[in-house]
C-alpha cells in the first residue's frame, strides 16, 4: 500500500528543457549544441549537482576544453533562473494527494543556490512534508546512497512508497530499493498514471 509518494524535481514539478529555452531565447544551432553539450550534459554538471565544484570552477574548466569563453559559461548559468518554471498541471496534483492523506516528498538532483531560489520563489514547495537535494548531501541519483538517506531522513518504508523521475536510470535504483514507480516521460500525464496506479 502505498502511503508516501516521492518526487523528482526537474521535469516532474519544475519544467526544465534547456535546449528549447535557448532556441527561444535566438541563440543559433550551433551556439546551442555547443552551449548543451559543454554546459548542461557534461560532467561539470553532475558535479554541481553534487556539490563538488562551485560555477566558477565549472567555468574555468569548459572554457578550457570547449569553444566556450568563460564569460559565455558563466552568461550560460546566469540564464538558469529563466527556464526553470512550474509544471502547473502536475503541481495542482499536489493538494489533491495531501487531502488522500499521502506523505509528500522530494528527492532531485540540483544544485543549491538554484534549488533553494525556486523553493523560496514557488509556494507549492510548502506541500512537500521533507526533501533532499543531492548538493546538500554530495550524494546524487542514481547512487542508492540519496535514496536510503532520505528513507532514514523522512522516516518511510520503501515499500511503502512511490517514486516519480524522468530520468530512467534513477527509477531502475527505485525498483532495486523496493519502491513502485512512473518513469514520467516529457509530456506524459501524471494524473492518468496515478488514476491508473489507483493513487487518485
Amino acid at each position: 500500500m502505498v502511503k508516501n509518494i516521492c518526487f523528482d524535481v526537474g521535469n516532474v514539478v519544475i519544467d526544465y528543457q534547456p535546449g528549447a529555452y535557448l532556441a527561444k531565447l535566438g541563440f543559433e544551432a550551433e551556439k546551442r549544441d555547443a552551449m548543451l553539450k559543454h554546459i548542461f550534459w557534461s560532467e561539470e554538471w553532475r558535479k554541481l549537482d553534487n556539490g563538488d565544484i562551485t560555477f566558477e570552477e565549472a567555468a574555468d574548466i569548459i572554457s578550457e576544453k570547449s569553444t566556450l569563453t568563460r564569460d559565455e559559461v558563466l552568461e550560460t548559468f546566469d540564464l538558469l533562473p529563466g527556464l526553470l518554471f512550474p509544471m502547473e498541471e502536475n503541481i495542482a496534483l499536489l493538494p489533491r494527494l495531501k487531502e488522500k492523506g499521502y506523505k509528500l516528498f522530494y528527492i532531485s538532483n540540483f544544485t543549491v543556490k538554484f534549488f533553494y531560489m525556486i523553493k523560496a520563489k514557488y509556494p507549492f514547495f510548502g506541500l512537500f512534508d521533507d526533501g533532499v537535494i543531492s548538493a546538500d548531501l554530495r550524494l546524487s541519483k542514481p547512487g542508492e546512497e540519496i535514496y536510503t538517506y532520505a528513507f532514514d531522513k523522512f522516516s518511510i518504508l520503501p515499500e511503502e512508497s512511490l517514486f516519480i523521475d524522468d530520468t530512467y536510470e534513477n527509477i531502475v535504483t527505485a525498483d532495486l530499493l523496493g519502491m513502485k514507480t512512473i518513469h514520467l516521460k516529457y509530456g506524459d500525464s501524471l494524473e492518468k498514471r496515478f488514476i491508473g496506479m489507483g493513487i487518485l
